[in-house]
């Protein structure tokens, strides 16, 4: 049923494309706030907008950037560079162990469909600890679920937007960490900082998360002799977990100004690859990328074909992007 329109019933990234697109002076009404379906109507043209997506978005590079795997096939045929692995299902676990030997740890275990880095396990050390990751994937996703054994690549974190019509922005994603104070525990300084961030984000809105305190947490504190009620020395910071998720409480640096422009060719190749697609997020690993980039100082690790946007627009440090833009100048050229 057609509603008047409120904004306040949709996620973050659908309504800051929204707002965009009202901006521009087309007038867009929702049919189903919860299948995230509107109706976008502008001189005297409508179109339906389901999450971020348009009619422009193609239904075959949208799933092939979907299938982790298949994603990383598509990249290497393009020569580009991601981590060596290979998939497995729940019934070949023996023979994704065998493979974690042959290629050597450390390792990283993700599903093959997903997102915000759940059931991501990194950092993988051992055989032991590669099998405990395999069965709480599965655990969780279903035995005979589809995941990913691959190399753990060392570096930071990235997240490149960019479009066909060549606009971008670039972040660094930094794990969800604490800096100690001399008197707090590991948990009492993460929740102390999740409710500073649910503060800000109340007040002047924010992309930040609160910091989850899970099972995946524990166990990577352990592996450094820590736990939860640990209390860090003044100024110390402790990473809490390998993934750089936002949704997990990681934080964001707009380091677009800065990138190499190595980067920037690699992106729109990664772009080039999903003929079709309007615009990407690439997840992006590599020490620095300020500086020229080789084959063995980078990896594309995922491709996003619904990006999101929130975490441009409201960084936690550095310069806000209107990436919501750049993505309205792609999907609805004509507005």
């Amino acid at each position: 049923m057609t509603s008047t329109l409120d904004l306040s019933c949709l996620h973050t990234n659908q309504r800051l494309l929204v707002e965009e697109l009202v901006r521009r002076g087309a007038n867009v009404t929702s049919l189903d706030y919860n299948l995230e379906l509107m109706r976008v109507s502008y001189k005297g043209t409508t179109e339906y907008l389901l999450d971020r997506a348009s009619k422009i978005v193609p239904y075959l590079p949208s799933s092939l950037a979907a299938d982790k795997h298949t994603a990383k096939l598509l990249l290497e045929e393009s020569g580009l560079y991601v981590p060596e692995g290979r998939i497995f299902t729940g019934g070949d676990i023996e023979a994704a162990l065998n493979y974690g030997d042959e290629i050597g740890f450390p390792l990283v275990v993700k599903p093959n469909t997903g997102s915000h880095g759940e059931l991501v396990r990194s950092g993988l050390e051992n055989r032991e600890q590669l099998q405990d990751a395999i069965y709480a994937l599965l655990h969780q996703a279903g035995e005979q679920s589809f995941f990913i054994v691959e190399r753990h690549i060392h570096g930071n974190e990235y997240r490149i937007f960019i479009t066909t019509k060549g606009d971008y922005a670039v972040l660094l994603r930094d794990p969800a960490h604490v800096i100690g104070d001399g008197k707090n525990n590991i948990r009492a300084l993460a929740e102390q900082e999740s409710l500073r961030r649910e503060s800000v984000k109340k007040k002047e809105g924010s992309a930040l998360c609160p910091i989850a305190l899970d099972d995946i947490v524990l166990n990577y504190l352990q592996q450094k002799g820590l736990n939860f009620d640990h209390v860090p020395n003044k100024g110390e910071k402790i990473y809490l977990r390998l993934i750089s998720n936002l949704a997990q409480g990681g934080v964001s640096t707009d380091m677009t100004d800065v990138i190499h422009s190595s980067v920037l060719s690699i992106a729109k190749r990664a772009l080039q690859t999903f003929d079709g697609l309007p615009c990407v997020g690439i997840d992006f690993l590599t020490p620095d990328i300020t500086v020229d980039q080789t084959t063995v100082t980078h990896a594309i690790i995922e491709i996003n074909a619904n990006p999101g946007l929130a975490m441009h627009h409201m960084p936690a440090i550095g310069r806000p992007r209107n990436v919501a833009a750049y993505m309205a100048d792609v999907m609805f050229p004509e507005l």
